[in-house]
């Protein structure tokens, strides 16, 4: 079992969700019925898109430039961040992702399945021009965040999209970094990007756990909780929140995930997809989770 606060927040969802992406899904499986589970799993609907294109655009245009020390030019990196947009979408619309024989890895950064595509939902030229300005706005506001970007440059180690993990109760607890860099002494920075329009969540505990990963990780022994400085980018909004770590903050955390495991293992444990029930596992109570749920065509089929 792997949990991640995106593996929770699916079980919170629908648990069938929760089964099909993270028990179900396999590319290496003969199973046909896994093999889909995984490819319906790479699914994005236009929102989720966007935010990727974003992440994606800081980290192959932007993240090595500050781990050289300079600043990225702005006209730039917004042009090649839309010109991947135009291929990914050129890609999803022709189905490549369909295509047997043909990997994410072979694909590259042109690589996309987008949900509207797949569930035969128009997807207009006006509708594209909105995301891509968007994006294009994302990445202004934070090349114009000076304090900031001067902050990364100076900065050492940087690591864009990384994966940190640890082990609770013989769980193997996931996390991935938008980015990570050092400053001075070792002490690590993670930045959390985010893109969409605040909807008043709270990240605490997300950005909590990437904290846990860290500090339990080999790179940061003898650390102390508040050698860690995590911020919180809404490039959207231009906003910057620092999250101070403290070690009663990391305790909930850590509580919290404890408990969503259990919750968890209550209705699935820990065995092996192959002794797994399905009917153990309750639909979603809301039709809008239906409706927007990558896996629906393959649960209409499976879960009859």
């Amino acid at each position: 079992m792997i949990w991640s606060i995106s593996a929770h927040n699916t079980f919170r969802r629908c648990q069938l969700q929760y089964f099909f992406s993270q028990i179900m899904a396999s590319h290496r499986a003969a199973d046909g019925d896994r093999r889909e589970a995984f490819l319906l799993k790479q699914l994005q609907g236009l929102a989720a898109w966007q935010g990727s294109l974003v992440h994606k655009g800081i980290q192959k245009y932007i993240v090595p430039s500050l781990a050289l020390g300079s600043s990225p030019d702005r006209d730039d990196v917004i042009d090649q961040t839309l010109a991947m947009a135009e291929r990914q979408v050129a890609f999803s619309q022709s189905g490549g992702y369909r295509v047997d024989g043909r990997s994410k890895r072979s694909a590259g950064d042109s690589y996309c399945a987008l949900f509207e595509h797949e569930y035969d939902i128009p997807v207009t030229e006006e509708k594209l021009q909105e995301i891509y300005e968007t994006v294009s706005q994302c990445l202004r506001n934070l090349l114009d965040q000076k304090g900031l970007i001067d902050h990364l440059k100076y900065c050492s180690g940087h690591r864009s999209e990384y994966y940190s993990d640890f082990r609770l109760g013989g769980v193997r607890v996931l996390a991935l970094l938008d980015l990570l860099c050092f400053q001075e002494r070792r002490a690590p920075v993670i930045i959390d990007w985010k893109v969409g329009k605040s909807d008043g969540s709270d990240y605490s505990y997300q950005v909590m756990t990437y904290a846990l990963c860290i500090l339990k990780s080999p790179m940061c022994v003898n650390m102390r909780a508040e050698d860690v400085s995590v911020y919180e980018v809404n490039l959207l909004k231009n906003q910057v929140k620092q999250h101070a770590v403290t070690e009663e903050k990391l305790i909930k955390a850590e509580n919290f995930i404890f408990r969503s495991i259990e919750q968890i293992k209550a209705v699935g444990g820990e065995e092996p997809y192959e002794s797994q029930h399905i009917e153990d596992y309750e639909v979603a109570r809301s039709w809008m989770t239906c409706m927007y749920c990558n896996f629906r065509k393959l649960c209409m089929r499976v879960n009859r």
